[in-house]
């Protein structure tokens, strides 16, 4: 959870990017939720943008996995590092 001053400056972030580079950010103004579905449709639409794959895979994370499974699948290059937090 984030406060709604982290969550404007936020805002403000991705807005100045766009506004520098359009091509940066991939959006999907279909997807009106966030969920496990529309999350791993996201890690699909980066892949399928991206050349390679650096991850950061913290406590098995599956939204990691699935980016990296997709990356394999298309054969980029990935290098996955692995974090365990208690």
């Amino acid at each position: 959870m984030i406060t709604h001053d982290q969550a404007e400056a936020l805002i403000k972030q991705l807005t100045e990017l766009k506004n520098a580079n359009p091509d940066a950010l991939i959006e999907n103004p279909n997807n009106t939720e966030v969920n496990k579905d529309t999350y791993y449709e996201r890690n699909t639409a980066v892949m399928n943008a991206s050349d390679a794959l650096a991850a950061f895979q913290v406590n098995d994370s599956e939204g990691v996995a699935d980016t990296v499974a997709k990356a394999l699948e298309q054969g980029k290059p990935v290098r996955r590092l692995k974090y365990n937090l208690e």
